[in-house]
């Protein structure tokens, strides 16, 4: 999934501002728990739970979300989708 940048001018700016809102304690308000990890080198993202893992790496003018769910989870995956874009582009 793509989501272009709003607030951001470039990738390093955009993976600043995510890393403040995809972090543990923002995602357990959704009761998901979850290891994160943030990759200022690649400035890359990436988030694994059960039952899912996700990957979003900062491009020059967008980012990619790539979102892996379990079978169980499957069915709600354009739903997962459209709530990571409508984060990301509130904050990016």
């Amino acid at each position: 999934m793509k989501v272009s940048y709003n607030k951001s001018k470039d990738k390093i700016d955009a993976y600043n501002l995510a890393k403040k809102v995809v972090n543990k304690k923002y995602l357990s308000k959704w009761n998901i728990d979850c290891d994160v990890n943030c990759d200022g080198e690649k400035h890359k993202i990436s988030a694994h739970g059960k039952g899912f893992d996700m990957e979003i790496k900062f491009l020059h003018d967008y980012c990619h979300t790539e979102l892996k769910l379990s079978f169980l989870l499957r069915a709600f995956q354009g739903k997962f989708e459209g709530i990571i874009k409508e984060e990301l582009e509130k904050h990016i």
